[in-house]
């Protein structure tokens, strides 16, 4: 769901809105959305991502984190961390379960595991090419922005990002508000 989804629904009576809002260190976004990375599903030509710089990811990331912190204020939230999902995804399904208030049954989580998981068939209207991807994948957390992102880089998202990065526990090591 993106921000301005959310924000629509939270104001239809009669919907139990719940958010779940992940979250990952802007840096990691940032050196994601610079990649090159051409879209699997045109299949008429060669289109790519939509790429960003250094600023304009900061920018975006920010204003869509604002805009669920704004709609987690009237909605029940809960914010999970992408690097806690990726450790321990089995935990963090269960608690977003008892988040949503949903049951699991005994092997709804079977697909899953600290280590890999077991991907069906997905939409495939729009979003990450990884949708595409089926079978076994491993779990890893992707911190390949530590190395391969610019110094200068790096202090362009922080500096924009800063707040955020701070109230999501990314800056200070002993501090997370975050699953």
């Amino acid at each position: 769901m993106s921000p301005p989804h959310g924000v629509v629904l939270s104001r239809i009576p009669g919907i139990d809105l719940r958010l779940v809002h992940l979250v990952r260190d802007a840096r990691g976004v940032a050196h994601s959305s610079m990649k090159v990375i051409e879209r699997p599903e045109v299949t008429d030509g060669v289109d790519y991502m939509p790429t960003y710089s250094p600023a304009q990811a900061a920018a975006r990331w920010s204003a869509a984190n604002l805009t669920f912190e704004l709609l987690g204020r009237s909605v029940p939230n809960l914010r999970v961390r992408y690097e806690s999902f990726v450790r321990d995804p089995r935990a963090i399904l269960t608690t977003i379960a008892d988040h949503m208030d949903v049951s699991l049954a005994a092997d709804a989580l079977s697909f899953v595991t600290s280590e890999k998981i077991e991907l069906g068939v997905d939409h495939t209207a729009a979003g990450n090419p990884m949708r595409f991807k089926t079978g076994t994948l491993p779990l890893r957390v992707d911190e390949a922005w530590r190395e391969h992102l610019a110094p200068r880089d790096r202090r362009v998202v922080t500096s924009i990002a800063w707040p955020l990065l701070r109230r999501y526990g990314y800056l200070d090591a002993g501090r997370s508000e975050a699953v």
